[in-house]
């Protein structure tokens, strides 16, 4: 995402909030036909694609290390 790559990924962890549920990425539903729809779609809708890619790489350019252990202090703080 950093390098604006567009994720594609499964619904883990934190991955959909990382992914803002498909919004900074593509969220596979883990049913082949329906997951070869949704990346057929983003290969033919470019601006679709790039919105995504844009929307991951803002993010993720912003989501850092020092913003992640300065988020551990105010929770530990609390």
């Amino acid at each position: 995402m950093f390098w604006g790559c567009l994720p594609i990924a499964t619904r883990v962890s934190c991955v959909p909030d990382m992914l803002d549920d498909g919004k900074r990425g593509l969220l596979l539903t883990m049913d082949f036909h329906n997951d070869v729809l949704l990346i057929n779609g983003l290969i033919k809708d470019k601006e679709a694609y790039e919105e995504k890619a844009r929307k991951g790489l803002d993010w993720s350019r912003k989501y850092t290390l020092d913003l992640f252990e300065s988020e551990i202090k105010t929770l530990l703080r609390q």
